[in-house]
């Protein structure tokens, strides 16, 4: 021990001391970056045949923060692919102690992504994976990892699908997401993920996770959601379009694993979609028009495979109904003539229990139907206003007949009135009818 207390006051120790440091130093801060510049430049130069930008490297040892400014992947068109202003790395010096990463902090500022699907079906981000394994990979335990903090700040995403008639195009801007006192070994992660769309539709997610089970929870808003967004990618190729409407939904989700199975609860307490507009596609006027839909408490099982929807209402709707020469509804070509695949026949020989809707109230008050018919002779019109519409106990199975009452205005003079038990399997009516 004397020995080493000597050594140490010697001036040669200090000097070795200092040169170890300094050749430290300089590897941190100058060879690091040189060396993590060209492993990714020929990285994705080997592997993708495409020249990475990159901006400045910087790496401080000492406190082990990685700083790397605009990075630049392009697609296989030329386009940008993937890019980041900024990716912030602080991995502290607790890895050390904990015997696992232990970050500090990972920021990336302004992500931009860019997702392409092609015409041939294929997305743009497949060309980033690798080849398939031939031999699975065997089962290995999660890698010991904290994140005290884990933050996307103005991010970027691109969407187009070229597979379809016309390109749809959408945009997500801004996109942040937020990760607080992150662990692969528990639970109570937080988080909270937000993202704004070009045309001001907004999307709210917040929750916590863990890993081991896999496990969520938490809640979830949906505000301003174009309906004609919806509807530009799930209805082309439909006889119909929707011409306007806005969407707003809360609620709160708990997804967990149990095993081999899983268990899924959704809880909304109130769906609303407002000024929603149908037509036949290219058509000048909507044949529909709902200016308020409510749903109110609807739940979802995925284990018990259950839906219920406490009460489902609409107030105002409009329904334009014509009756061709040929003798059919108009609206009624709408009813299983969207172009599109057909869907395989699948045969199963599963006993599974089926999925159950349960549905007590529907409601329509204000409603109005207005019926032009072109057939033979001369054009008539009928017209029932001041609808007001309540239909009790529907469920799918059905659990025995709907009690239905019907009030309305028919023509300008008339009245039409109806009640009465309606079976739906196979379909039938006993109403009572009363017209005046």
């Amino acid at each position: 021990m004397a020995f080493g207390i000597a050594s140490m006051r010697r001036p040669r120790f200090w000097m070795a001391a200092a040169a170890v440091l300094a050749v430290y130093a300089a590897a941190g801060f100058w060879l690091v970056p040189k060396l993590l510049d060209s492993t990714l430049r020929d990285s994705v130069a080997t592997r993708y045949g495409r020249k990475l930008q990159l901006g400045e490297i910087r790496f401080n040892p000492f406190s082990f923060e990685l700083d790397v400014r605009n990075l630049q992947l392009p697609d296989a068109d030329g386009g940008r692919l993937l890019s980041f202003e900024r990716l912030y790395v602080n991995l502290g010096l607790r890895s050390v102690v904990r015997g696992g990463l232990a970050f500090q902090a990972i920021v990336l500022d302004a992500p931009h992504a860019r997702i392409v699907r092609r015409r041939d079906g294929s997305l743009n981000l497949q060309d980033l994976a690798g080849p398939p394994s031939a031999e699975p990979e065997p089962d290995s335990q999660l890698v010991r990892l904290w994140i005290d903090r884990l933050a996307v700040n103005a991010g970027q995403a691109e969407v187009t699908d070229e597979t379809r008639s016309a390109p749809l195009r959408l945009a997500l801007i801004p996109v942040s997401f937020n990760l607080h006192d992150f662990s692969s070994r528990g639970d109570g992660n937080a988080y909270i993920f937000s993202a704004l769309s070009s045309l001001g539709e907004e999307l709210r997610w917040r929750g916590t996770f863990g890993l081991a089970p896999l496990a969520s929870r938490g809640s979830f808003e949906l505000r301003h959601v174009r309906a004609k967004t919806l509807a530009d990618v799930a209805l082309e190729g439909a006889p119909y379009e929707i011409s306007g409407g806005e969407l707003a939904l809360q609620g709160q989700y708990d997804v967990a694993q149990r095993g081999d199975s899983w268990r899924a609860r959704v809880t909304m307490p109130r769906l609303s979609l407002r000024s929603l507009g149908l037509r036949t596609r290219g058509a000048e006027q909507d044949a529909v028009v709902i200016p308020a839909l409510d749903v109110v408490d609807a739940k979802l099982d995925a284990a018990a495979k259950s839906v219920s929807v406490e009460q489902v209402a609409f107030t105002g709707p409009r329904v334009l109904v014509a009756r061709g020469k040929d003798g059919v509804l108009d609206l009624m070509r709408w009813v299983g003539s969207r172009e599109s695949t057909p869907t395989p026949t699948v045969t199963s020989t599963s006993t599974s229990v089926p999925w159950t809707v349960s549905v007590p109230q529907i409601q329509v008050g204000q409603g109005e139907i207005q019926l032009t018919d072109h057939g033979p002779g001369r054009a008539a019109q009928l017209s029932v206003g001041a609808l007001e519409l309540q239909v009790r106990g529907f469920a799918m199975p059905a659990r025995g007949p709907l009690d239905v009452q019907l009030n309305g205005q028919l023509n300008e003079t008339g009245r039409l009135s109806a009640r009465g038990p309606v079976n739906l399997e196979p379909l039938t009516a006993e109403l009572i009818l009363q017209l005046e």
